[in-house]
């Protein structure tokens, strides 16, 4: 494999990482602020969550 295509590979991988740990980390914020809605203060995140549980909760 040639040194090019080594650096290609691992700037997929490097962008791949990067996503996954992006979604990862929306993930957790969005879990930790429903389990804990109570802390949080009123923001445009906080207000999809609320938005998402109430309308799981009138289905």
């Amino acid at each position: 494999m040639s040194e090019r295509s080594r650096i290609l590979q691992n700037v997929e991988a490097n962008k791949s990482n990067m996503f996954h740990n992006g979604v990862q980390s929306a993930t957790n914020y969005v879990q930790h602020a429903i389990e804990n809605s109570a802390e949080y203060t009123e923001d445009a995140t906080q207000n999809l969550v609320n938005n998402v549980m109430k309308q799981n909760q009138t289905k």
